[in-house]
């Protein structure tokens, strides 16, 4: 350390680190050792007077700033670090489930690829309007950008790191395990994109390159209106495709909500269901019960199993079953809905989507009771099978 050198040297840490060669030299010839002289540039003496000097340490590190910020991070983190411990890593379990699996050495090519691409068109419009910022490029030096002139190269790696680097994770993690990423995954992670564009840009914003920035946007604007409208009233009756936003989840959480009160006497608490089904009555239903999803309780972590088991709850599903089945003990509630919300009995369609030849799909739901045996049957094996899983999870 300096100032331990300036006490062997009887000297002060100042004239140390004005002349750190001459003192480190000084040193190994005094002690007849290898001498580092710590410090920005590390300095390395024999004692035959041959010195390297280390240039690569960064002086940053050697104040507490760097690690005072370290502490504050751990310290936020701290919180959700014991949850992910705690709930065996969920989020991450659930990135799992939902990423398609490898089915041989071409998926760790295509999937990545897929995933850069997709990210690529979701960046389009945002680039479409980033061209007005760098294009067309000024003439002279005094049209740069102050910001842009005033960011150092240490700067631009750093932006440049958080503007690519976790797209650039995702895309390596993906080529690595061959799993496909969704695209909607990727984001997010592009929330210093428009810092990065404007610090390489080095462009002045002038009235007129404003102005083009303007029309830009505007152009992007309606051009995302034009296709939202088609997308919505044109195209369902052309291509028959499932929109979401089509899902009927309030008529639907309405009556499931009320069909289970007239058959247990008390409000729903909990769904049991698929995060879609579940997610759809949990949001619309008056009461706001709680999702287990896929009746699974290691994906909902925070439900206490004693509370379904004593307040119960009504397993939601959609695909085909027989309307006429009733297991013994398990009240088989069918609820189908077809145009305008209608009810027959027990019996009705749910449509997927606008036009005359949209896609019905029957929604189920049973009340299992609070002790049933968990191999009952339904005519539906995925229902079977999740009533079977929530009924189990709740006794063990």
């Amino acid at each position: 350390h300096p100032l331990e050198a300036a006490r062997l040297l009887a000297t002060s840490s100042a004239e140390v680190q004005a002349n750190r060669l001459d003192a480190a030299r000084e040193l190994a010839r005094r002690f007849n050792s290898v001498v580092v002289l710590k410090g920005s540039g590390t300095v390395i003496a024999r004692p035959d007077g041959y010195t390297v000097v280390n240039g690569t340490g960064n002086p940053a590190l050697a104040t507490a700033g760097p690690y005072i910020a370290l502490a504050l991070a751990l310290l936020i983190m701290a919180p959700h670090l014991v949850w992910l411990v705690r709930n065996d890593f969920l989020p991450f379990a659930y990135a799992s489930a939902r990423a398609a699996p490898s089915r041989g050495i071409l998926d760790h090519v295509l999937h990545p690829l897929v995933f850069a691409l997709g990210q690529l068109a979701f960046l389009l419009p945002a680039l479409a309007i980033a061209a007005a910022v760098i294009w067309p490029q000024p003439k002279g030096e005094d049209a740069a950008m102050p910001g842009a002139a005033k960011a150092d190269a240490f700067d631009r790696r750093i932006v440049t790191l958080l503007a690519f680097g976790p797209a650039a994770t995702t895309v390596a993690i993906s080529a690595l395990s061959g799993r496909g990423a969704i695209a909607m995954w990727g984001y997010p992670l592009w929330l210093f994109l428009g810092l990065w564009i404007v610090l390489h840009a080095r462009t002045a914003i002038e009235p007129a390159r404003l102005g083009r920035i303007a029309a830009a946007w505007a152009g992007v604007f309606v051009l995302f209106a034009v296709v939202f409208a088609a997308s919505y009233s044109v195209l369902p009756a052309i291509d028959h495709r499932y929109r979401a936003v089509f899902y009927p989840g309030d008529r639907l959480a309405d009556e499931l909500a009320r069909r289970f009160r007239a058959a247990t006497g008390r409000p729903v608490t909990y769904v049991i269901g698929s995060m879609w089904d579940g997610g759809n009555v949990a949001h619309y239903a008056p009461e706001q019960p709680r999702v287990l999803i896929d009746g699974d309780w290691r994906r909902a972590p925070w439900i206490d199993l004693g509370d379904v088991r004593s307040k119960g709850a009504v397993v939601v599903w959609t695909g085909s079953a027989d309307p006429s089945v009733q297991t013994p003990g398990v009240q088989l509630n069918i609820v189908r809905q077809r145009g305008r919300h209608r009810s027959d009995g027990d019996a009705g369609r749910l449509a997927r989507g606008r036009g005359r030849r949209a896609d019905p799909a029957a929604v189920h739901a049973a009340v299992p009771p609070r002790r049933s045996r968990a191999d009952r049957r339904l005519g539906d094996p995925a229902a079977a099978a999740c009533i079977r899983q929530a009924l189990k999870s709740a006794a063990d």
